[in-house]
Formats: C-alpha cells, structure tokens, sequence
C-alpha cells in the first residue's frame, strides 16, 4: 500500500481540531483507564495557559460538534505548511463556502453523515434554503444556546469565520509551544508506523487490536485509498478512526498518538483479568476450597477449627487457604480482639460481576 506520514498535516490536525475533542478528552480521563494519556496532559497545559481564552472557544466547539474545525474536503491540512497559510485561505472563502462548511460539519458530528466531496453538501444546502436553518436546528440534540450561537453564524459566516481567525492566532503561540515538547516523539512514530504499514499493509493496524476486539475489521476500508497517515495527539489514544473525506488522493488515516502503546497496555489488562477468572473458577473447583469457604462463612475463623471441621492437618488448611488469599476470595479480620478469618464477599461479587460482562 501506499502512504505516507505527514509532520505537517498531522500538526495542523490537531491545531484545528484539539477543542473539537475537548469533552471526549476530559470524559475518557475521568474513566481512570490506567494508561498513558499524552493527550491530557497536553489539553490540560493547554487549557491552563489558554483559560483567558476559553469562554471564546465555547462559541465554535460545542459538546459533539466543532463549527469550524475540519475543513476537509474544503481546506486539506497536507496543503500547507503553516497554520497560518490555511487561515488565510479561510479568510478568502466567501459566506456560501463557509456554510458548507458548517453544515458538514454539523452533518457529521450529529448525524454521522460525512460529506467526502464538496458538491455531496449541496442537496442538504437546497433543504435548508427551502425550509430554513431553524427548522434543520429543531431535529437536533443540541441545547437551545447551541443551536442559538450556530444560528447566528449561519446568518452571518464572514463575521463569524473573522473572529475564529483572531482567536486561533492568538492561540497558535500557545499551540506550538506545547506540541514542540511532543514533535520529535510524533515524527519518529509517524515515520515508523509509515514503514511497517508499506512493508506489511492493513494487518500492522488489525494487529494492534487482536485480542481485544476481535470483531473490529474495517482496516482495510480505513485504510483504503488513504495517501496520508496523521498521527494526532488530540484524538482519543485507543481510537483509531478512518477518514473517508475529500478527493481519493487526499484520503488520510488519522492514528491516535500512542494508540499502540494503550493497546499493548489493555491486551495485557485483558489477559490479566482472564488468568485471575481462570485462578478464581480453579480455586471455586476444588472441592476442599470450596468447603472452606462455606465453613468460613459459617463463622470458623481460625486455621485449627477448619482443620478439626474437615479432618485435615492444620498445614494442609494453610496450603488451601494461601491459595483463596491469592485468588482474593478470603481475608482477615478482627473480632473480639482476635484476628479470624472471613469470605472477602465484596471481592468475589466484583470478580463474578467482570465474569458476567465478558458473557
């Protein structure tokens, strides 16, 4: 296959795109995965040394939708070398592109429509002439200031696309100060993965995913036709999302920074958690175990009342009970100043609880 890495078009991506996946990024951090998230930690820097900015930043990138943003297939991020020269561009685009652009882009993040070619707006363009931009509005899961502020862009997009331009330069210092610290990092990985996917084609991405979601097989459409490969540190790290948008030759496929990394990290969580299943069922399948939990649960708590109640030696109850600790099925308490044994019931609801799910 052929494709190839772009350092520039990936910079650009997440310049423009970054507040896009603002919700996205603060909502994954808060599920406490347990893997490495550059991307907050290079959003919440961010956040910090833009906070003067962001009530501004509220009025283009509203929750699951950014006004301005993507501009593919309008503006192709590869086209440039600058962040600049493409807000120049924009800054010639009359008020009919600019509402193409915003309506593609409300067609995609809320309706999952994407608009691949540019002439492909033009039938909703026509709906919305004819029955009005309220009315496209109204079918929407938005709140009433959303739809609000994007209906007063959509009456005026040359005011509108003026004042995003002066926020996004005055933002760029900040941008560029914080992505620096991850450019040689992003470069090195795009550079790689470039590489391997020209030498081995779509199964160096379905690889990444193998044992974790195993249905997960549209690689090759992702992949298809795609020119260029962006590695994002704004999109989500264990996300990996085909872009099928613009001209055939301009295809790219955007690869979260570090995805292969949290991959790695979750495929070993994953295999973990099914030795731990298998330790716990084992430990559940032994007779003696199992009669020692139920003798437990009655209230014998000390090692000599196990072994008198099943007629075994006191080292052979410590040999079973070691492996009920390890399996977290079993702990110590305190009672009546003395330390006895108890079933840890909150650990084996949690364990049988995970074993439902993977049902």
């Amino acid at each position: 296959m052929h494709i190839r890495f772009s350092e520039n078009g990936s910079r650009l991506y997440d310049f423009f795109n970054l507040f896009a996946h603002k919700e996205h990024i603060l909502n994954r951090r808060e599920e406490e995965k347990g893997y490495d998230d550059v991307c907050y930690t290079l959003f919440l820097s961010l956040l910090n040394k833009a906070k003067d900015m962001l009530e501004q930043f509220e009025a283009y990138y509203y929750p699951g939708c950014a006004l301005f943003g993507n501009f593919i297939p309008y503006l192709y991020y590869t086209d440039y070398q600058k962040e600049e020269e493409l807000l120049s561009d924009l800054a010639a685009c009359d008020s009919g592109k600019l509402q193409a652009m915003i309506l593609s882009s409300l067609l995609y993040n809320l309706k999952g429509i994407s608009i691949e070619k540019a002439e492909d707006v033009i039938p909703y363009l026509d709906d919305i002439r004819r029955n009005g931009m309220f009315t496209f509005l109204h079918g929407l899961s938005m709140t009433d200031n959303a739809k609000w502020r994007i209906l007063c862009a959509w009456n005026d997009p040359e005011s509108t696309r003026d004042s995003y331009i002066a926020l996004m330069k005055a933002f760029l210092p900040l941008f560029l100060e914080e992505y620096a610290l991850y450019r040689e990092e992003v470069k090195a990985y795009g550079l790689d993965l470039q590489k391997r996917l020209v030498k081995h084609g779509y199964t160096v991405i379905s690889d990444m995913w193998k044992g974790i979601y195993d249905e997960w097989d549209n690689t090759e459409k992702y992949l298809s036709n795609a020119s260029y490969l962006f590695i994002s540190i704004g999109a989500a790290p264990l996300m990996s999302t085909g872009r099928d948008e613009g001209d055939k030759t301009k295809r790219t496929y955007v690869q979260g920074f570090h995805l292969e990394q949290g991959l790695q990290k979750l495929r070993q969580t994953i295999i973990n958690n099914r030795e731990r299943l298998v330790f716990f069922f084992k430990n559940l399948g032994d007779a003696t175990r199992f009669q020692i939990l139920e003798l437990i649960g009655k209230g014998l708590g000390t090692n000599k009342e196990l072994a008198e109640a099943l007629s075994l030696t006191t080292a052979t109850v410590s040999y079973h009970l070691n492996y009920l600790f390890n399996a977290n099925m079993i702990l110590r308490t305190d009672k009546d100043g003395k330390s006895v044994l108890a079933v840890n019931k909150r650990s084996i609801k949690k364990t049988l609880d995970v074993f439902l799910v993977k049902l």
